[in-house]
């Protein structure tokens, strides 16, 4: 929207005419698809076993890929069951038992939740006094003992001190 279309008329500091948000407009709705994916997702995983390593996406699929950008919000369940039938089953691979061709990480679910977790916190661990920061220190120091670095032997990320 132009500066020039905007309504001038609220008061300062009166954000409540002029606010917008990134929640979902019904709750319960988000909470029904959350679940679902979460459902679908443990299904995804337990079955992995039972599917090609890979699988080519299909080329008249391939255009659904070049769509415009929506003209506005898109329901949550329908970006949902995009990712669902057009993304997930024409993954690298790297998650499957057989996947074998060159070392990366592969999904799990409990890592999954993990990256949940982290995002609703949405922590920056570029610093800060947040107990993210400790947990991502912790780790490192684990890591540091599993490796059989001296307990004094300090190694600096990001500019601090782990």
């Amino acid at each position: 929207m132009p500066l020039a279309d905007i309504d001038k008329s609220y008061e300062i500091g009166d954000s409540s005419s002029f606010e917008e948000s990134l929640d979902p407009e019904d709750w319960e709705q988000a909470q029904t698809v959350a679940h679902r994916m979460v459902d679908d997702a443990i299904m995804h995983l337990r079955g992995v076993r039972d599917r090609y390593v890979w699988r080519e996406i299909p080329w008249q699929m391939r255009e659904d890929f070049n769509a415009p950008p929506p003209a506005g919000p898109e329901p949550i369940a329908d970006v949902y069951r995009f990712v669902r039938d057009q993304v997930l089953p024409y993954s690298m691979g790297n998650i499957h038992p057989g996947f074998w061709m060159w070392y990366m990480g592969a999904g799990t679910f409990t890592g999954a939740m993990g990256e949940f977790l982290a995002a609703i916190d949405g922590s920056n661990l570029g610093g800060g006094n947040h107990a993210a920061a400790l947990v991502d220190c912790q780790v490192v120091k684990w890591i540091q003992s599993m490796m059989g670095f001296p307990r004094d032997s300090e190694r600096h990320s990001r500019g601090r001190r782990v």
